[in-house]
């Protein structure tokens, strides 16, 4: 553990450095092209990198802390941050807050809990590049909850991308074999992944709704702390059925890893790059995600990459495009349900 560790945390040193020093020029800077043009795509690739590495982190401190744990630790280390810097930046109104407490609650239960929780859960059973691979099918289910709970209209297009990215991710679950697909029969850790990505998917339509009515670091912060919330009576029962003999130095540095660059950093520098270039433009960068989880695999865990990895990730990143591009003049599909959800 002691070696992978160290060597992931290194090879990711100098890049967030990098990145930090950027981050200063960006928001120090004026009116400039590296501010407008060139910064908000660092930003993004910054991110990326961050949640590329987060699985890799992730496995390596599943052999010494439980997943519940784990993921406890990252959001409790996060918000040692967070709340002093939106405290510092922002003003919170408490009682527009209480107001919204529902979409507050589910926003944070889908996000913080669920999600992050059941992908440290995951990665203890299959590879950091699955979990990165059907990660990337997450635009698809959003079209599918707009339909499904916003009556949003489906163009060919989407439908095509989302057979396609279907298709790939039924290839990396399967590992390309027929017969596996046939009598289902996956990996744990891929299906406890398309539930925590089924939970992402509803953690982005809700997050939405609350940055149109809150702050951005407010938004972060009280979902942050809502989660940890709910994580505890989870993380308290985890704690005496598989106590912590006790912390060393990599596992306290690969805990303030993930709640530096993942929780915080990672956030922050997303939502800077989407509002500069666009939705549809930041969510090609998720792409990038997958590559650099195997690439960071392949160097400190010695998982070498497989074809059925490389197919199924064409597969899903070519319907991911095919659904979120932008078309100016879409032909529409109607796809008529003879129940009504909502």
């Amino acid at each position: 553990m002691c070696y992978s560790l160290f060597s992931t945390l290194l090879l990711y040193c100098f890049g967030l450095y990098l990145a930090l020093v950027l981050h200063q020029l960006y928001l120090k800077g004026g009116q400039t092209r590296m501010k407008k043009v060139i910064m908000p795509h660092l930003l993004l690739l910054g991110a990326c990198i961050c949640w590329g590495v987060n699985p890799v982190i992730g496995k390596i401190l599943n052999e010494s802390l439980h997943p519940v744990a784990l993921s406890t630790l990252r959001w409790l280390t996060a918000l040692l941050i967070l709340i002093p810097l939106t405290l510092w930046r922002e003003k919170i109104d408490f009682r527009k807050v209480l107001a919204h407490w529902k979409l507050f609650f589910f926003t944070a239960l889908f996000g913080v809990t669920l999600f992050q929780t059941c992908t440290y859960i995951a990665v203890k059973f299959t590879s950091p590049t699955n979990t990165m691979l059907i990660n990337t099918a997450t635009p698809i289910l959003i079209a599918c909850f707009y339909y499904i709970f916003r009556k949003e209209v489906l163009h060919r297009i989407q439908v095509l991308g989302m057979v396609l990215a279907t298709a790939g991710v039924c290839i990396v679950l399967s590992q390309g074999k027929l017969e596996a697909l046939l009598s289902l029969d996956f990996n744990t850790g891929d299906l406890i992944m398309v539930g925590a990505v089924l939970a992402w998917a509803a953690y982005s339509i809700l997050s939405k709704e609350l940055m149109q009515l809150f702050p951005l670091l407010t938004t972060i912060s009280i979902t942050s702390l809502i989660g940890v919330v709910l994580l505890v009576p989870a993380f308290l029962w985890t704690i005496i059925e598989h106590p912590v003999t006790g912390m060393t130095w990599e596992m306290v540095s690969g805990i303030i890893y993930l709640a530096i660059s993942a929780s915080v950093l990672a956030f922050l520098w997303w939502n800077y790059g989407m509002n500069a270039l666009g939705t549809n433009t930041a969510s090609m960068y998720l792409y990038l995600v997958p590559v650099i989880t195997a690439l960071v695999s392949t160097i400190v865990l010695r998982e070498w990459i497989t074809l059925s990895q490389v197919i199924g990730g064409l597969f899903v990143a070519y319907g991911v495009f095919l659904t979120t591009r932008k078309r100016p003049q879409p032909v529409q599909l109607e796809i008529s349900t003879k129940k009504s959800v909502m």
